[in-house]
C-alpha cells in the first residue's frame, strides 16, 4: 500500500475516533453540558491561536527561547557562533557558514540565500509555524486546564440543571384525591448532546491533522539533498519554475490562503512577490 493510502487512512481514523468518542461523551453528558463546554472550547481554542500566534514570532526573533534551543543544537552546529543571540539570527549564521560553496556570482550560496527575502520568508516562515504549534499546544492545555476548573464551577454551582420537585395527584377507587411529591430529573436530550459532541470532535481532529499533513506535504516536496546543494542553492536563490524550491513555495500560497493561515500566517505581500 502506498504510503500516501496510509496516510489517508490515518487521518480518516483519526477523525472517526474524535468524532465517536465525542459523539458518546456528548450522549453521557447531555444536549446543555454539551453545549456549554463546546462554547468553552470555542473560547479556549480562540485564545490558544492568539497567544500562539503573538508569542511565535516574539519566540523566533527573541533571546528566550535561544537560551534553550543552543543547549540542545550539536556544538558542532553552533562553532562559532557565539555573538548570535536569537534562533532567527542562529538559522541565518548557520545558512551562511554551512553553504559555502561558490556560485557565478561570486558568492556563496549560503550567503545567497540569506540575502534573499522571499527564500528567507518561506524559511522562517516555516519555522514560525513549528514554534507556533508546539505553543498552541502548551497553551490550549494550560487554558484549557484554567478554564474548565473556573467555568467548571460555574457550571456546577449556577447553570446544571437539578432535579425539581412535582406535586401528583392520584385518586383512588373510593374517589379520594391523595396529593404526592415526586422528584423529577430534567431531561438530558441526549441524542442532540452526541450530535453537539460529535461536531466538538471533528473539529479537534481538523485542528490537529492540518498543521500535520501541511508538513508532511512540504517534506515530501522538498528534495534537496546535501550532495546536491550547489545546484540547490542556485536554483533556490534563482526561483526557477521547475525547482523543488517553487513547489514549496506553491504548497505554502495554497496553505496560506486557507484555514491553515492560522498556523503558517505568510504575509500575503511577500507570498505574491515569491510567486
Amino acid at each position: 500500500m502506498a504510503i500516501g493510502n496510509i496516510l489517508v487512512l490515518g487521518a480518516i481514523a483519526i477523525i472517526a475516533l474524535f468524532v465517536v468518542f465525542g459523539f458518546l461523551l456528548g450522549l453521557l453528558r447531555g444536549f446543555r453540558k454539551s453545549m456549554f463546554f463546546t462554547i468553552v472550547f470555542i473560547v479556549v481554542l480562540v485564545l490558544s491561536f492568539i497567544v500562539a500566534t503573538v508569542l511565535s514570532k516574539s519566540l523566533y526573533g527573541g533571546p528566550f527561547l535561544w537560551r534553550f534551543a543552543k543547549k540542545v543544537i550539536p556544538d558542532s552546529m553552533r562553532e562559532g557562533a557565539q555573538n548570535v543571540t536569537s534562533l532567527k539570527e542562529f538559522v541565518r549564521f548557520y545558512i551562511t557558514h554551512n553553504y559555502n560553496e561558490m556560485l557565478d556570482s561570486g558568492i556563496t550560496a549560503g550567503e545567497s540565500i540569506v540575502a534573499n527575502p522571499n527564500a528567507m520568508g518561506v524559511i522562517d516562515g516555516l519555522i514560525i509555524m513549528i514554534i507556533k504549534i508546539v505553543m498552541l499546544v502548551a497553551s490550549y492545555l494550560v487554558l484549557n486546564i484554567l478554564f474548565y476548573i473556573v467555568f467548571g464551577l460555574i457550571y456546577l454551582l449556577f447553570l446544571r440543571q437539578k432535579p425539581y420537585i412535582e406535586e401528583v395527584t392520584t385518586t383512588d377507587e373510593d374517589g379520594n384525591q391523595t396529593v404526592e411529591e415526586r422528584e423529577v430529573k430534567p431531561k438530558k436530550k441526549r441524542l442532540l448532546g452526541g450530535v453537539v459532541g460529535g461536531v466538538k470532535g471533528l473539529v479537534k481532529s481538523m485542528v490537529i491533522l492540518i498543521p500535520i499533513t501541511f508538513m508532511i506535504g512540504i517534506i515530501a516536496q522538498f528534495e534537496v539533498t546535501k550532495s546536491s546543494s550547489v545546484d540547490a542553492e542556485a536554483r533556490l536563490c534563482q526561483g526557477n519554475s521547475n525547482d523543488s524550491f517553487n513547489k514549496v513555495v506553491e504548497a505554502c500560497k495554497q496553505y496560506d490562503n486557507s484555514i491553515g493561515k492560522m498556523y503558517f500566517g505568510l504575509d500575503d505581500k511577500l507570498m505574491d512577490a515569491i510567486i
